[in-house]
């Protein structure tokens, strides 16, 4: 659950605070009474005026007496479908936007806002139908939470476990998997927030501050409708400069119907802050979604971004070039391969210790769970919550089919998956506390938990252990987004049970919404580059392969190296299962013939003799017998190779060759074998020399097996002493000093997106310290409905141009 800034009430922070603002509370009318816009409401009380202790009885008879407004609109058509297509068109922002930097933007204030504005934008001007009456705060209330549900449906895992599985085994789900399996998750862990209710929010009192953000958030728009239209207008301005700039950076030929041929963007997509730095991604973009992006996270986060930026690809990225490390020349996708490690780290390891430092959230959580089984008197409020009978057969009916589809999609044995289900409901209470507490939900830290506990029983296995763990993140995200809109139902006097079934409406609209899109932007071709890095995926795979694999360095031995190369012939798409010792089948021109391959590196094929014509090869088809057809996608190119006078025993593909020259390691990836030869990562020179002279004569070398790239276990180790560090730093340093400290995770994942998002989110955090400081009023009021606005309106016209660019090819490139 993403956390935003949000306005405040007297809730939000400590429980002194909350304690002592309790007794501030206007008397409202009698339970019953129409309540008018701009009317005062009541809020929950759990103290006496003298300040002496409520007893249960007595917290619920005035909820019910005072609060709670069963004659006034909530589950209304009305406020349920608005809430589902805010939700959903929000939900495709989040889609992007988390396959870009892993997280999701908050959806339930921004949502109320626009539906408020809209309703009463429409009521004045076409006051017919559904505008004809005022749209009440509680049907706002509902809406909001079935806007959640939907904005929250990538959470589930499309944008960590299901990406991850893709670039773990290469395996595309059909979108009826994808569709099932997300809709599984999520209504499981709407079902298992049904017990906690009553516990943490009508008895522990839990803040749920983002709950209790958007409650008064609606009452204040309810109050004074003139401010909340001026926050739907920052909005709109704010999406319309977005989408404006993202067409302008990534539209590249919209004047072609009237011959006009742009031959570039009428924006440069990235300004790199030196020409020779521009693979490395260190600039910034022109694109605004990351600017908005940083103007809410703040400073430190975005600054812990910036640096993990300028460490990964700046320093890390030019050592690793002068190692040979970085491929052929040093670029983002070369240079991730290794960063990724000590990125991940400070990201799980900080996630996990500040997870570990709220022990005492988890003993109360499970002192909930003894309490939610004994059972407590709910009075009253029992007739407003979900009924049993719905809690019980719906969970039965999400426990079969999660253990069902995670058997026939997944091969996730049933005990296996019943195992996720059982953790889920554990797991999914601790964090709905922590989320109760803090406004956090534990996710990242729960998943990594689980792929734990299912790396030990499933060994090897990295699908089964990304699948059967998205169990537990998933449900534990939609449970806690439910409480956390529970909460603010309570505060606002509403029905539990009608939000409850307005969380179903917009899981629904999700999954309508999300599915399709996700099948359009998360190709093969997009997943894992700078245009979608996917950060959180990459964080699951890394852990999934690491417990897979083991961390494993040999030496296979000593060898002498003489440099040549080999003939290898490019397709523009490798027909899934090609390998080793397939035929491969020319019917035309100079090269026609059958060939047997006896390598595959990446998407080229070398053949066990090479093509007659190689210049005339590009857009010759070619068919991979029982595989299927494709393209030879350029000329034939040379591949550099090792030929080894004695390969050591076990040498294979995923090995690296080590040369020392001078004092200074050189290292190539051996990228396939063909008996004595070795098909190697990037060309036989020393990347230091500037005219790139090939390497030539007998060379002295080691083959090696390194489960993370050499000197990959040395950084790991590093930048777990570096999270543990910061961690405890921000935890335990005075609060004036803390905002100092880096944040670990805003370094790590500095490493893992691209340095242009990572530096555009600090430029967009600057920019709103600037205006809180010159304009602190006006910042107040807009800078959140400004920035959500305008990563809204560019990740919208992002899909837009991705979606032009497979329509109408002449008029978009993305």
């Amino acid at each position: 659950m993403a956390a935003t800034p949000s306005p405040t009430s007297p809730d939000d922070q400590r429980p002194e605070d909350r304690d002592n603002a309790r007794d501030d509370v206007t008397r409202p009318p009698d339970a019953g009474e129409e309540h008018h816009e701009g009317e005062d409401l009541a809020k929950p009380l759990d103290v006496h005026p003298d300040g002496t202790p409520m007893t249960q009885e007595e917290i619920d008879e005035h909820w019910l007496k005072h609060v709670y407004r069963p004659n006034e609109p909530q589950l209304t058509p009305r406020a349920v479908i608005t809430g589902m297509v805010l939700g959903g068109v929000m939900s495709l922002s989040n889609l992007y936007v988390g396959l870009k930097v892993g997280w999701a933007l908050g959806v339930t204030v921004t949502a109320a806002v626009l539906a408020f504005g809209i309703f009463s934008g429409l009521r004045r001007m076409a006051p017919v139908g559904p505008f004809k009456k005022n749209f009440s705060s509680l049907e706002n209330n509902v809406m909001a939470s079935a806007a959640s549900a939907a904005g929250y449906f990538t959470g589930a895992g499309m944008t960590s476990a299901i990406p991850a599985l893709f670039m773990t085994t290469g395996r595309v789900l059909a979108p009826w998997e994808l569709a099932t399996w997300m809709l599984a998750i999520s209504f499981l862990g709407v079902l298992l927030a049904v017990p906690m209710r009553r516990q943490m929010i009508d008895i522990d009192r839990l803040p749920f501050p983002e709950g209790m953000a958007y409650a008064e958030t609606i009452r204040s728009l309810h109050a004074a409708p003139g401010e909340a239209r001026k926050k739907a207008l920052a909005l709109g301005y704010g999406a319309l400069v977005g989408a404006v700039v993202k067409l302008a950076s990534g539209v590249t030929g919209l004047l072609k119907p009237v011959a006009v041929a742009m031959k570039s963007p009428l924006l440069p997509e990235h300004l790199p802050l030196l020409a020779k730095w521009a693979p490395l991604t260190l600039g910034f973009q022109t694109d605004l979604l990351m600017v908005g992006a940083g103007a809410i996270m703040g400073v430190r986060i975005a600054a812990g971004l910036a640096l993990g930026a300028v460490l990964g690809w700046g320093v890390l990225g030019t050592w690793l070039h002068t190692h040979g490390l970085a491929g052929a020349s040093a670029s983002y996708a070369t240079v991730r391969t290794f960063i990724v490690w000590p990125g991940v780290t400070l990201v799980v390891v900080s996630g996990l210790l500040a997870f570990g430092l709220k022990w005492r959230t988890v003993v109360s959580a499970l002192k909930g769970l003894g309490r939610m089984t004994a059972g407590s008197k709910a009075g009253g409020m029992a007739a407003l919550e979900v009924p049993t009978t719905w809690f019980v057969r719906g969970l039965i009916v999400c426990t079969v089919l999660t253990v069902v589809l995670g058997y026939f999609i997944f091969e996730i044995p049933m005990w296996m998956g019943f195992l996720g289900v059982l953790l889920s409901t554990l797991l999914s209470i601790v964090a709905c506390r922590a989320t109760g507490e803090t406004s956090i939900t534990p996710t990242g830290a729960l998943g990594k938990i689980s792929q734990l506990l299912f790396g030990g029983l499933a060994v090897g296995n990295t699908q089964i252990n990304l699948m059967a763990s998205s169990i537990t993140a998933g449900s534990a995200i939609h449970a806690a987004d439910l409480l956390t809109d529970l909460k603010g139902g309570y505060m606002l006097g509403g029905k539990p049970r009608n939000q409850f079934i307005s969380q179903f409406f917009g899981i629904l609209a999700g999954a309508v919404f999300c599915v399709p899109a996700y099948m359009i932007l998360a190709t093969p071709e997009r997943l894992g580059t700078a245009e979608f890095p996917a950060p959180a995926a990459k964080t699951w795979q890394a852990v999934a392969e690491l417990l897979a694999g083991g961390v494993d360095t040999k030496v296979r031995g000593p060898a002498t190296a003489t440099p040549e190369t080999v003939q290898g012939v490019p397709l523009t798409i490798l027909p899934v299962g090609t390998r080793v010792g397939d035929a491969v089948q020319i019917d035309v021109g100079p090269n026609q013939g059958e060939y047997r391959i006896v390598a595959v590196v990446d998407k080229s094929v070398v053949l066990e003799r090479p093509l007659a014509a190689p210049a005339e090869a590009k857009g010759l088809k070619v068919t991979v017998v029982n595989r299927g057809r494709s393209e030879v996608a350029a000329p034939a190119k040379s591949l550099p190779v090792m030929t080894l006078a004695a390969t050591p025993e076990g040498t294979a593909a995923g090995d690296w060759v080590k040369w020392e020259t001078g004092g200074h390691d050189l290292w190539w990836g051996v990228k396939a074998r063909v008996g004595d030869r070795l098909v190697l990562d990037r060309p036989l020179v020393d990347p230091r020399d500037e005219a790139a002279k090939p390497l030539e004569g007998a060379l002295s070398v080691e083959v090696r097996k390194e489960s993370l790239p050499p000197y990959g276990v040395m950084a790991v180790v590093i930048a777990a002493v570096a999270a543990v560090v910061l961690t405890l730093l921000e935890v335990y340093m005075p609060a004036r000093l803390r905002k100092w400290v880096p944040s670990p995770t805003g370094i790590g994942l500095g490493m893992v997106v691209s340095g242009y998002d990572s530096i555009s989110m600090l430029i967009g955090a600057g920019l709103a310290v600037v205006f809180e400081k010159v304009k602190p009023e006006l910042s107040e009021k807009y800078r959140l409905a400004g920035a959500s606005g305008i990563m809204a309106g560019a990740s919208l016209a992002g899909i837009l141009i991705i979606v032009l660019s497979q329509v109408f090819p002449l008029l978009a490139t993305p």
